[in-house]
């Protein structure tokens, strides 16, 4: 991933594995998700990184969803960010980069070769 401009909208996390659909979103894929009923919703993620510091955030509609914007200062990384957005019908969701530091790999495997997940990211609909 090239770096974007520090606290802007990078490139986006590109989902590749399965994802279990319901009547509030539909997978765009590789990397969008489209919202189709509005609602607050508890979004969870993670990223398994290389490439030492580095920061994620959603982004909803090109705007960054507030609290949303989680960072590491360490070479490889597994880390995790959460909120709870209020998302209107019709906008689409990503999880992007959002620092200038360093290229970063998501990574898809350890060191053995034994295949993982790079990234993931659950959202639940609460109301």
């Amino acid at each position: 991933m090239p770096t974007p401009v520090a606290g802007g909208q990078g490139d986006a996390v590109e989902f590749t594995g399965s994802l279990a659909e319901g009547a509030a979103l539909s997978f765009a894929g590789p990397a969008e998700i489209e919202v189709l009923e509005s609602g607050y919703y508890h979004i969870t993620w993670e990223v398994f990184k290389w490439g030492y510091d580095s920061a994620f955030a959603l982004f909803y509609d090109g705007t960054m969803v507030p609290g949303s914007n989680y960072g590491a200062m360490a070479h490889d990384e597994f880390y995790h960010g959460q909120a709870i957005a209020a998302l209107a019908a019709g906008g689409v969701l990503t999880l992007n980069r959002i620092d200038s530091m360093y290229n970063q790999t998501i990574f898809n495997q350890v060191g053995d070769g034994t295949r993982v997940t790079g990234a993931s990211i659950v959202i639940i609909k609460i109301a």
